[in-house]
């Protein structure tokens, strides 16, 4: 074989060696990204769940019992709503608790808001909105002003609050959902039953 033709023969080879060589390289490169990737992933997993809010209700009763359960809501009466309250709209309602919200998670809870549905309707519904809680901080409760729509089952035709509706409100079934955000926007809710072995929609 002539030189140039040796020359031609080891040139093909280095060619071939240093496509081989690119193909494995560029293999390697997208492993190393699929793996830089996923760790990202993770990383960003467990940051979120570092910083989770969990919003409970805390008092000194035992919430397990029943009895303390269902005592949970006290109704203020609507003759002292004035007088807490003077500039109290007429479909806002004063309800009593002996208790707090207490975030028990790791991050700051933005946003809570707090629900009560009574007889699972959706027109039988009081809500109200809190201050954020940080993490490992309880919010104290004590008379709350609650609003209802102003299609709720709860209101007259003059959108004032019945006082037979409010009168019988404790004696319904209730439940009462917590919802809040973390730092990142994503959104979580807590419940807490009259009974805690009821269910709902």
């Amino acid at each position: 074989m002539s030189l140039l033709g040796w020359a031609t023969l080891v040139l093909a080879g280095a060619t071939t060696i240093s496509v081989g060589f690119t193909a494995w390289m560029a293999s390697k490169t997208s492993q190393l990204a699929e793996a830089n990737e996923k760790l990202l992933e993770q990383n960003e997993r467990h940051h979120i769940i570092d910083v989770r809010p969990i919003i409970l209700i805390e008092s000194k009763f035992n919430y397990e019992l029943m009895e303390n359960r269902r005592s949970l809501l006290k109704p203020v009466h609507p003759s002292d709503w004035s007088a807490i309250f003077p500039g109290m709209q007429s479909n806002f309602v004063l309800m009593g608790f002996e208790s707090a919200l207490k975030n028990i998670g790791t991050g700051v809870a933005m946003n809570p808001t707090m629900l009560i549905r009574f007889e699972n309707s959706a027109v039988k519904e009081l809500e109200t909105d809190f201050s954020p809680v940080a993490a490992g901080s309880s919010l104290p409760l004590e008379k709350i002003v609650f609003s209802a729509r102003l299609d709720s089952a709860f209101l007259d035709q003059n959108r004032r609050f019945k006082p037979e509706e409010y009168q019988h409100l404790i004696g319904q079934s209730w439940d009462i959902f917590i919802r809040y955000y973390d730092i990142y926007g994503n959104v979580y809710y807590t419940r807490h039953p009259k009974d805690p072995g009821s269910s709902s929609d």
